[in-house]
């Protein structure tokens, strides 16, 4: 019997689930998160190969928490202004701290440098990567509620990407179009605001990432559709002042 769209959107949250339980269960047993340190998020953590971050993460991690920490509301769906709790300011730093060790810190593109583009992330991704990183298995309810925080505050955008693709049940005759990973990014004014726009981490920065080119890696997006026009790529700023710039290219 097929499986109806419902099912298969069942079973998915399911093994979301279960990956993130398994993967947080593993770091807190054997006490390998890495949590807000310059290490890739991984089972082995700080002993994996390769797992060490550029010293410069250090720095603009700092200064995520710093800002993070500073801000005293925060403005919800209705324009209302409340104390933001300490747990929330948490919250809030340690899925930033996921995407950044997770991006092209030149441009906040979230994803990955491969030979064909810069692949992009999904959510579900993200939140392994998080269980990993952290020892928790943060429900997809409240990572997308402060996904959606993070947006309002001008840290952080998505846009979506639609591919067309064939139609094996129409013969190849027509075609559907079918969700992949979004472009997500964290925006330029937050990256100036940690640091990583600084004349120091940027020369850095530029030094991993001419090497990363010279082996065959590419930071430009993987291209689906036409490409997003760069004024809709950021959302209203409330971290910041009300105007925004691009993010710098290579």
């Amino acid at each position: 019997m097929q499986k109806s769209k419902a099912d298969k959107a069942r079973i998915k949250r399911q093994k979301l689930r279960t990956a993130k339980r398994e993967a947080a269960l593993h770091v807190k047993t054997h006490k390998t998160a890495v949590g807000s340190n310059a290490y890739k998020a991984s089972l082995e953590g700080f002993k994996a190969k390769g797992a060490r971050l550029p010293r410069y993460f250090n720095e603009v991690i700092n200064n995520a928490r710093k800002l993070i920490y500073s801000r005293k509301l925060e403005v919800d769906e209705g324009g209302i202004s409340r104390a933001m709790s300490e747990r929330t300011k948490r919250k809030l730093f340690e899925i930033v701290v996921t995407m950044i060790t997770t991006c092209d810190l030149l441009t906040g593109q979230v994803g990955m440098a491969k030979n064909f583009g810069f692949d992009t992330t999904s959510h579900d991704a993200l939140m392994l990567a998080h269980a990993k990183r952290w020892g928790e298995a943060i429900p997809s309810s409240t990572w997308y509620r402060y996904i959606d925080m993070l947006k309002k505050l001008g840290v952080f955008t998505v846009q979506e990407v639609k591919i067309a693709v064939e139609d094996n049940n129409a013969a190849g005759e027509e075609k559907t179009i079918r969700s992949v990973a979004a472009y997500k990014w964290l925006s330029s004014r937050f990256l100036q605001a940690i640091g990583a726009y600084s004349d120091t981490i940027r020369a850095q920065i530029k030094q991993a990432y001419q090497r990363a080119v010279a082996k065959g890696l590419s930071f430009t997006w993987r291209v689906y559709k036409r490409q997003l026009p760069t004024q809709q790529r950021f959302t209203p700023d409330l971290f910041f002042s009300q105007s925004h710039s691009s993010p710098k290219t290579h």
